[in-house]
């Protein structure tokens, strides 16, 4: 076997691992995410499972996270069917003010200014 055959199945592995570990996180962003649990999942340490997640999927385990509940945040807002403490809450956040710093630094406007830009937009409760 060619030392090149070896490293892609290295290569192979790792992605697969590292699958193993999104898909965790996918399903489970709104709960508090342990990267240390994560990545004994992934058969990796710490240090490897963040560097090398990082490297594959272009974020960082927690900038996956955090991108899934916001994501997840911006569609419960513009739904229109729970309160803003209540969609901070059910995403994983700590509390409102940790939620709202982030939601303005991802979307440039407060989870309110959000729903009445949507609403604009895309003429919601019509």
């Amino acid at each position: 076997m060619s030392p090149n055959t070896d490293s892609n199945k290295n290569n192979n592995k790792l992605i697969a691992r590292l699958t193993i570990a999104k898909n965790l996180l996918e399903e489970n962003f709104s709960e508090k995410v342990d990267i240390n649990t994560i990545a004994k999942e992934a058969a990796l340490s710490k240090f490897h499972f963040s560097r090398s997640f990082k490297s594959v999927f272009g974020v960082s385990p927690h900038q996956f996270v955090l991108n899934k509940r916001l994501e997840r945040s911006a569609e419960l807002i513009i739904e229109g069917k729970l309160m803003i403490t209540d969609i901070a809450s059910q995403v994983g956040f700590a509390d409102i003010y940790s939620f709202s710093k982030s939601f303005k630094k991802r979307f440039n406007t407060c989870p309110s200014g959000f729903y009445t830009k949507a609403s604009f937009i895309y003429n919601l409760g019509e």
